[in-house]
């Protein structure tokens, strides 16, 4: 069974809670550095946050696709790339 994750802030959604001091990070320097009311230094990490996941997905699965391609598995090509 897998372990519920608890998102950060109580309201964003994580992958692991051991993104939290990360994304805390990010929050400060958005508050900070640029300006930004914590509320919205809070959003932009945590949209940030998912883009940086989702980004390395997109690789993760183009490079399975390659992979698979180069060896001639257009099967397993295609289920990387859905």
């Amino acid at each position: 069974m897998k372990k519920e994750v608890k998102n950060w802030l109580d309201k964003y959604p994580v992958l692991d809670e051991n993104d939290h001091p990360s994304l805390e990070a990010t929050a400060a320097i958005n508050e900070l550095k640029n300006g930004m009311p914590r509320e919205a230094a809070e959003s932009q990490a945590h949209t940030d946050y998912l883009k940086q996941h989702a980004i390395k997905a997109m690789a993760h699965h183009l490079l399975g696709s390659k992979a698979a391609l180069a060896v001639g598995n257009e099967e397993a090509a295609m289920q990387h790339g859905k």
